[in-house]
């Protein structure tokens, strides 16, 4: 009697688990994109294939790497008072 209760409050226990882990990934998943499909919004990188963005983006001056998108994406004039 005793190893049946461990064994239902282990495969509860479990399901539970796996339910919450999945709802969860759910959850971070939900609005992924959302940035991307706005139109007119300029300087968005690609997101890579793993990770969302550049895992080696630490090693990059952020600045750079920003007007970098900017410039490669955007047609009009770019109005910033760093240039």
């Amino acid at each position: 009697m005793l190893v049946q209760l461990i064994i239902t409050l282990l495969y509860w226990s479990v399901t539970i688990s796996i339910g919450i882990i999945t709802l969860l990934i759910i959850y971070t998943l939900w609005e992924y994109g959302t940035l991307e499909k706005v139109k007119g919004l300029t300087g968005v990188a690609k997101p890579m294939f793993i990770g969302g963005s550049d895992p080696f983006q630490y090693k990059k001056v952020i600045y750079d790497s920003d007007m970098e998108n900017v410039k490669k994406l955007n047609n009009r004039k770019h109005n910033s008072f760093h240039e």
